[in-house]
C-alpha cells in the first residue's frame, strides 16, 4: 500500500494518553504494517530493529505500544484496523488494474489520433503547435478542403469515354531511348562487380585494389530539414545523414510539427540555452529516445497522486 487513511479524531481519542515518544513509535509501526501488508514479526527485538528503536526508552515504548494496540498471534503482531484496511485495499486491486488498463488504452488511441491528425495537416501544407489541444486539432482538420481529406479525387478521371466522335485516340509520347545519352557515373563502382558496361562515361578507373561503393544519401524530407535547422549548434550536432535515415525509417515526417515545436521550446526554455550549449544532447539520441513523446503526454494530463492523511 502506498497510502492509508488516518482519521484524526479517532486517532487522537485513542492515543491522547501516549507520550510523544510512544506516539512516534506507534506511527512508525503503522507505516511499517501498511507498507509490508502483513503483521509485524512476533519477536519484539526484530520489531524494535525494524523501526530503529535503539535507546532503552525507545525499546520500552515499542513494547508498551505493542501490548496496548496490537494482538500477538502465531504469525506475528496483528492490528485489527490495519488488517481490515489491507483487506479492503486488496479486494479493490482488480478494479484498479482494469482502470489502469483502460487509461493506457485511452492514451494509446489518443496518441494515434493526434498522429493521424498531424499527418493530414502536413499533407495539406498546414502546420500546428505540437501541444495544440485535440479538440482544436480536430476542428482544423475538419476545416480542410474535401480534396485534402480524401472525400473527393484529386483530379477528375479521364478515359476513352471522354473522346469526341471522330477524335483520334493518340498514345502518350514515348521517348526514343536510342538517342538518349547515359548519365555519367560519378561514383567508383565496386571493383568486384565492375564490367565495361557499368562504367560511366569519362569516369576514371578506380585505383588498384578497388574502392568501396559510397552509400547513397537518404533524401531529406522537408520536416527533417526544419528539424535540423531548429536544432541548436553544439559539438554534438553531427551524423546528419544517419539522423535522416532514422527520421525516414521511423516515419517521423508525420510528426514533424510536434518534433520541431518541442525542439524550439527546449532550445529557448531549458538548460540548452546555458553555458554555450554544452548540455545540448546529440540529435541522434533525441530521435532514438523519442524525447518529445514524454513532453506531449505531460502536456495532456497531469498525473494525480492520492495521499490521504
Amino acid at each position: 500500500m502506498n497510502y492509508f487513511e488516518l482519521h484524526i479524531g479517532d486517532y487522537a481519542e485513542a492515543t491522547q494518553h501516549l507520550s510523544i515518544l510512544e506516539d512516534g513509535v506507534y506511527s512508525r509501526l503503522l507505516r511499517k504494517y501498511y507498507a509490508s501488508e502483513k503483521p509485524l514479526p512476533a519477536d519484539v527485538a526484530i520489531v524494535q530493529r525494524l523501526i530503529v528503536a535503539k535507546s532503552k526508552e525507545e525499546r520500552a515504548a515499542v513494547e508498551a505500544v505493542l501490548q496496548e494496540f496490537f494482538v500477538l498471534a502465531e504469525d506475528g503482531w496483528h492490528q485489527l484496523r490495519c488488517d481490515g484496511e489491507i483487506e479492503r485495499y486488496r479486494s479493490g486491486e482488480p478494479e484498479r488494474k482494469a482502470k489502469k488498463a483502460n487509461e493506457e488504452e485511452r492514451m494509446k488511441r489518443h496518441r494515434e489520433e493526434r498522429a493521424e491528425l498531424f499527418t493530414k495537416l502536413t499533407a495539406a501544407g498546414a502546420h500546428a503547435p505540437w501541444n495544440l489541444p485535440i479538440k482544436e486539432l480536430r476542428e482544423r482538420v475538419a476545416a480542410l478542403p474535401a480534396i485534402v481529406s480524401g472525400d473527393e479525387p484529386a483530379t477528375p478521371a479521364t478515359g476513352p469515354e471522354t473522346l469526341q466522335v471522330g477524335e483520334p485516340a493518340t498514345a502518350p509520347a514515348t521517348p526514343a531511348t536510342a538517342t538518349q545519352t547515359p548519365i555519367p557515373n560519378t561514383h567508383y563502382p565496386d571493383t568486384n562487380t565492375q564490367t565495361p558496361t557499368n562504367i560511366g562515361i569519362n569516369t576514371p578507373l578506380p585505383p588498384k585494389g578497388g574502392r568501396k561503393r559510397s552509400r547513397e544519401p537518404v533524401e531529406e524530407p522537408q520536416g527533417f530539414v526544419r528539424f535540423w535547422a531548429a536544432w541548436p549548434a553544439s559539438k554534438r550536432k553531427e551524423s546528419r545523414g544517419k539522423c535522416a535515415e532514422v527520421w525516414v525509417r521511423e516515419g517521423f515526417e508525420a510528426l514533424a510539427d510536434v518534433i520541431v515545436a518541442h525542439v524550439e521550446a527546449k532550445r529557448d526554455q531549458t538548460d540548452w540555452a546555458h553555458d554555450g550549449g554544452q548540455y545540448v544532447e546529440a540529435p541522434m539520441v533525441y530521435l532514438n529516445s523519442r524525447k518529445w513523446e514524454g513532453a506531449e503526454v505531460g502536456a495532456m494530463h497531469q498525473r494525480k497522486r492520492e495521499v490521504v492523511i
